[in-house]
């Protein structure tokens, strides 16, 4: 059926099968708005990208957190959260509306100052998990000794890498897989002694290749003999800034010029659209997922099952309209940032917990309503109520508003893909940043930054000043070190600017996009932008290309 999206005006199709998939869920309402647009809104409550020092609202002592000061909730220590959460609690008033009440109770408790747990010399981290030895790191499991990176499973000694996986020694790495000593390289897998090269596996030594499978020793796909490999890879001097950013824009050249991309990236998926998908069956517009099935409109998944409108999701099943349900989470709806819980309804930063409705900050919980215990005949008689006056008010199957977020929405998942001016943030009730920090004279100019050959622990001592994302930066001696082992620049720019310029290389704005394959003609949806038209192939056409 037909509908239209109260916020962008535009018709969009609700399927049969989603209607199905809503009602098995036991959630009658239909959405009313377009799919990416409700992935942006959830995606605002998943804090992103950002670290601040800030101290504990329940020791007064300095932490490192995904939170500012500025924080509406109060952010304790997550190992004093799970030791002594008292959250306080609230009656139901009927006469009220749900989202008034929850909201006045939601910024009094105290939720954990970020996630993950089982690491070791990691507290510039976030959502790290059973990592060791890691700095200023983001969405990651089994992690040694990695700095500036975002989403990697199983990586070592790495830098600036992003959605990688049992990676070693890589530098500017991008959806990569068992890849070692590569440097800036696009959706490799098992290479080895690559640099700036493009959808390859099993190759190694060599430059500025794409679409190429078990090859060795070539340069810009050219075949050659390791002697001339040797004194041709000897005009590339990596090393020095301005060579680095000449290869940046050589790669840039590559990809939209002259390398072949497949339209989508889906392997081992059955009846299944949309990108960035790994062993996964019946599922429909879903973005960065791998493991699972049954489900409409998921992004950022690892095993999920029957599940639609949700974002970062691990080891849950039964999910909607939800923000963070991790590690064994089954049947939630309408929540972020909720682990092992059950049956749980509009709820938040709680922890093993059953039977909650409109809760914040409990840890064990059973048959809560406002963070309010009940026996589970009196929970069961309340929570029907307050669907009933919820439906009445027409809150019903909507997710929270902006306001509950404990972050800005440039601190949010969200902000990267789907960027809102100020007046839009307000408009949706989010909280906003205070402003960019100022440039302090004091800081010396990136230029001012030796060669790795050059620099010594002494160019530790200086933070310098990234006037691009308005923020200072240091050097660590590891990151020289590493510089110098691999061979390339040391670090120029502050580590979430750059980042965040890697992944930009994974297209992705919630929507495919309808065009031609290049060859063949025939229809084709992909996530990579109009640009590259010319270049997208179906993955019949693809397959004929890659060799």
């Amino acid at each position: 059926m037909k509908a239209i999206c109260s916020i962008s005006g535009w018709e969009f199709e609700i399927s049969e099968r989603e209607i199905a998939l809503r009602n098995a869920l036991d959630i009658n309402v239909l959405p009313d708005l377009m799919p990416h647009l409700r992935i942006r809104h959830i995606g605002a409550f998943w804090p992103h990208w950002s670290l601040h020092k800030r101290m504990c609202d329940k020791t007064g002592r300095d932490i490192i957190s995904v939170f500012r000061p500025e924080c509406p909730y109060p952010v304790w220590h997550k190992d004093e959260w799970y030791k002594s959460a008292e959250p306080p609690q609230a009656p139901i008033d009927f006469d009220q509306t749900f989202f008034s009440q929850a909201e006045r109770l939601f910024k009094q408790c105290p939720i954990p100052h970020n996630s993950g747990t089982g690491n070791e010399n990691c507290e510039y981290t976030d959502d790290w998990w059973f990592g060791r030895n890691c700095y200023l790191c983001h969405c990651g499991v089994k992690n040694e000794d990695n700095r500036y990176c975002y989403r990697l499973i199983g990586c070592k000694n790495s830098l600036y890498c992003v959605f990688s996986f049992e990676c070693e020694w890589c530098i500017d790495v991008i959806n990569s897989e068992k890849c070692f000593q590569c440097i800036y390289g696009f959706y490799l897998k098992n290479c080895r002694d690559t640099a700036f090269c493009y959808d390859c596996r099993n190759c190694q030594d060599c430059l500025f290749c794409f679409n190429l499978r078990n090859k060795q020793y070539c340069i810009g796909n050219k075949q050659l003999s390791r002697e001339e490999y040797e004194i041709q890879k000897q005009q590339f001097p990596f090393d020095t800034q301005p060579w680095y950013q000449r290869c940046k824009d050589l790669f840039w050249k590559m990809l939209r010029e002259i390398a072949w991309h497949k339209s989508n990236y889906l392997d081992f998926t059955e009846n299944c659209s949309g990108n960035y998908l790994l062993r996964l069956k019946n599922m429909s517009h879903t973005f960065f997922g791998a493991d699972g099935e049954d489900g409409i409109n998921v992004t950022r998944f690892w095993w999920a099952k029957t599940a639609t409108d949700s974002i970062n999701l691990q080891d849950a099943e039964r999910i909607i309209y939800s923000s963070g349900a991790q590690v064994k989470c089954y049947d939630i709806g309408f929540s972020f940032m909720l682990d092992n819980t059950r049956f749980a309804r509009y709820s938040a930063y709680s922890s093993k917990c059953e039977n909650v409705f409109g809760c914040c900050g409990l840890l064990g919980w059973k048959n809560a309503i406002l963070n309010t215990p009940y026996a589970q005949a009196e929970y069961e008689m309340l929570r029907n109520k307050l669907v009933g006056h919820m439906k009445s008010t027409g809150e019903w199957g909507h997710f929270f508003p902006g306001s509950f977020a404990p972050n800005p929405y440039d601190e949010g998942w969200g902000s990267f893909y789907f960027p809102l001016s100020l007046a839009e943030q307000k408009q949706w009730g989010y909280f906003s940043l205070p402003g960019a920090e100022q440039h302090d004279a004091k800081y010396p100019h990136p230029d001012d930054i030796p060669s790795a050959w050059e620099a010594t622990e002494t160019s530790t001592l200086l933070t310098y000043w990234d006037e691009f994302a308005h923020k200072p930066f240091q050097i660590l001696p590891q990151d020289i070190d590493f510089c110098r082992k691999i061979g390339v620049p040391i670090p120029q720019s502050h580590y979430m600017r750059r980042l965040q310029e890697n992944f930009a290389w994974m297209p992705y704005n919630g929507v495919l996009r309808k065009t031609k394959c290049a060859q063949s003609w025939v229809d084709i949806e992909t996530s990579w932008s109009a640009e590259y038209d010319g270049r997208i192939l179906s993955e019949a056409e693809y397959l004929k290309k890659v060799w």
